[in-house]
């Protein structure tokens, strides 16, 4: 997978998730993609999979969303790994 320069439309949305994601775009066709359909999807598209360093699944929305949809998913998952790193300190 090769991470995504823009990975949406609206510029405020891609410059909000450029700065906090390392944002990739999986073809569910492909083995990779058949893989994760699998795993969590059971075969649902469209989907948005947010994951630690480590690829372990935190969030993901099986749904069209929003631009505006997309940055509150986004600003929870940030708030959450913030949480979870003040809570290792």
């Amino acid at each position: 997978m090769v991470p995504e320069r823009r990975p949406y439309r609206d510029p405020e949305l891609a410059e909000f998730l450029m700065a906090h994601f390392v944002c990739q775009r999986l073809n569910m066709n492909s083995a990779e993609g058949k893989v994760l359909k699998e795993k969590y999807l059971k075969g649902a598209t469209p989907f948005i999979l947010f994951s630690d360093n480590n690829g372990q699944p935190l969030h993901w929305v099986v749904r069209e969303l929003d631009a505006d949809e997309i940055k509150r998913e986004a600003e929870r998952v940030k708030t959450m790994l913030t949480l979870s790193t003040a809570a290792l300190t």
